[in-house]
């Protein structure tokens, strides 16, 4: 069975989808916007070398030395610093933003690399409406999540089962009410840069489905239609596995392009950091945030 799968993964026509591949000191003269990805004229854009090989060393010498206990762990599947909004149970827990702020400094102090000022960068070079960028807000007294973190997987655990991220607030309009009458996270566009790969497979795929069209999967891996109810196995979808080098990032429509991380093996955990984005409602600000 597993030899007629791998079989079918070959054969199979690949997904087609809309990438564009610059190098990290050509952005700006490649004139994408950040329109072009969430609007979708793009489905992703990689942006080769974003983190040097300076700045990759130095994150990875940061990991190796980081107090283990600084790292926010999520039912054996990952850990982060600084925590992502899971770790948010309820909305004004000023707890969850104070230590992710004092996460986000500490985490520049022991890699001496300022991810948040890094990836501002970015994005306000791709802010061709003369938007401003900010975290994300989460409520109206003035709290806003981090806007990025960097993410620890072993090995052990296998895969990242697929998703969309647009599906992290159904069921939960409450307690983000605020984030989302600020947010348009129609199709909010992530964002990951690969510090440390996993020694085989941890390579991000896109799914050929959109969640526009299918919101829901079930245990059995079968994506419901969201008006039809037809279910269909994710295996019956076309994918694309991209493979990115050490210090690459790559901005793709992860609210809507279901998504996953291939098998991963080896000894080596996998780093990434990275978070979401999106333009507030009214298209002044682009918001990012974990």
């Amino acid at each position: 069975m597993a030899l007629f799968k791998k079989l079918w993964d070959a054969l199979r026509p690949k997904a087609t989808f809309r990438i564009a591949t610059v190098q990290a000191d050509a952005v700006a003269d490649a004139h994408i916007s950040y329109g072009d990805l969430f609007d979708r004229k793009l489905d992703a854009l990689i942006i080769k070398g974003f983190y040097d090989a300076q700045e990759v060393a130095r994150i990875k010498q940061g990991m190796h030395r980081m107090d283990r206990n600084r790292l926010s762990g999520y039912g054996g599947r990952y850990t982060s610093i600084p925590p992502v909004f899971e770790k948010l149970n309820k909305e004004g827990d000023a707890s969850y933003f104070d230590r992710a702020q004092q996460d986000l400094s500490y985490l520049k102090d022991i890699t001496q690399v300022d991810f948040e000022e890094k990836n501002f960068r970015l994005f306000q070079t791709m802010a061709t409406q003369g938007e401003t960028i900010a975290s994300a807000p989460f409520s109206a007294s003035g709290d806003h999540f981090p806007s990025g973190c960097l993410r620890s997987i072993t090995p052990d655990y296998g895969i990242i089962r697929i998703h969309a991220d647009n599906d992290f607030y159904r069921g939960k309009e409450q307690q983000y009410g605020y984030f989302l009458s600020q947010v348009d996270v129609r199709n909010h566009v992530s964002y990951i840069a690969m510090i440390q790969k996993a020694e085989t497979g941890g390579n991000l795929v896109l799914h050929d489905i959109e969640y526009d069209a299918y919101a829901e999967i079930d245990n059995a891996m079968n994506l419901i239609h969201r008006t039809s109810g037809q279910k269909k196995h994710v295996d019956t979808f076309r994918k694309l596995e991209l493979k990115l080098d050490e210090g690459d990032l790559i901005l793709f429509s992860g609210g809507q392009i279901w998504h996953s991380v291939s098998r991963m093996g080896g000894h080596s955990d996998r780093y990434t950091y990275g978070g979401f984005s999106a333009w507030s409602l009214d298209r002044k600000h682009i918001y990012l945030w974990t």
